[in-house]
């Protein structure tokens, strides 16, 4: 993958390790936030003690979670099963192109599949801290995350691979710190959001030559829209700004001072969720954000929403509860 020719700018490059790994162990076993009361009454238990990461699903009887020490559930529409993952590193990000072709992304470089049997390591990356994967078609992927295998002073950099459905082909970032999340409205349409110098950075492309786009905020952790024209993303802290396909706009009717944003999903133009610290959920519904209550303070760092009436969020403590259309359960 030719630099030059796929990243359309380039700057001074800085290090986002410290903020990476802070992040990473934030969502262990017992994070110390204890749950509100009533956390798990609706909740099917989960089996396992360890943090969730990442959320996704091809229907509401096949819901995956992965997580912290290799940690991988699943769900069939009434309980959760736990799956060999092979690995012991922190799971942080999960996204399938269907029920037999799913992808997970490690802490330790590893990229994972689901075959619709089991799940195998398809790749491994050295010396990267992975953070998102996302595929559009089911003969490709993309995985982000940080190059941390600069030498000792050097700091690291954002880290992008792609696979074609043959091989896969890598590159560093230039001007980028660390690559939170990647997501496409199609094949052509892929969206790398990130931190660049301690400052949000948001890059387009079209699958071969991506391009930043102007963008003012905090350092962008999490990215979905319903088309190219209408995206939103999910800033460390402040508003959720939108995309309307020439200018983004911010939304400050969901921005608690103290609050920190984690995971960005959504069903639809009018049905947007973002989850953060402390169990805070925000709900975008009849065009505005509000707060919509979940019962635990524990923090949330992935949300999935197929339709207006279901979403599955994750986070700290093995916590997993789904919306009803009504409430979080």
């Amino acid at each position: 993958m030719e630099i030059a020719r796929l990243w359309g700018a380039s700057c001074a490059r800085a290090s986002g390790a410290a903020l990476v790994l802070a992040v990473l162990a934030g969502c262990g076993p017992g994070d110390g936030n204890p749950p509100r009361d009533g956390a798990s009454a609706s909740s099917p238990p989960v089996p396992t003690a360890n943090g969730l990461q990442a959320v996704w699903g091809s229907g509401e009887d096949d819901v995956w979670a992965v997580g912290d020490l290799g940690t991988i559930v699943h769900f069939d529409g009434k309980t959760w099963t736990p799956f060999e993952s092979g690995v012991t590193e922190n799971l942080t990000g999960i996204f399938g192109a269907g029920a037999t072709d799913v992808w997970a992304s490690g802490s330790e470089g590893s990229v994972l599949h689901w075959d619709g049997k089991t799940w195998s390591i398809a790749t491994q990356f050295e010396g990267t801290i992975l953070l998102g994967v996302w595929t559009g078609a089911s003969n490709e992927a993309w995985v982000v995350g940080q190059d941390d295998s600069a030498p000792p002073g050097l700091g690291g950099g954002g880290f992008v691979a792609h696979w074609t459905g043959t091989l896969w082909s890598a590159s560093d970032v230039p001007g980028s710190d660390t690559l939170w999340k990647v997501w496409g409205s199609s094949p052509t349409d892929v969206w790398l959001v990130g931190t660049e110098s301690q400052a949000g950075l948001i890059y387009r492309g079209d699958g071969s030559n991506f391009n930043p786009l102007d963008f003012t905020g905090d350092a962008v952790h999490g990215v979905w829209g319903s088309g190219p024209d209408d995206v939103w993303v999910a800033p460390l802290t402040g508003p959720a700004q939108h995309w309307n396909g020439s200018a983004w706009k911010a939304s400050p009717a969901l921005a608690p001072a103290a609050q920190t944003w984690h995971g960005l999903s959504g069903s639809g133009p009018d049905d947007v969720w973002v989850v953060g610290d402390q169990g805070t959920v925000g709900h975008y519904v009849a065009g505005k954000w509000a707060v919509s209550p979940a019962p635990t303070m524990e923090t949330l760092f992935g949300i999935w929403s197929p339709s207006p009436d279901q979403a599955w969020l994750v986070g700290g403590n093995a916590t997993a509860l789904r919306w009803d259309g009504s409430g979080w359960r």
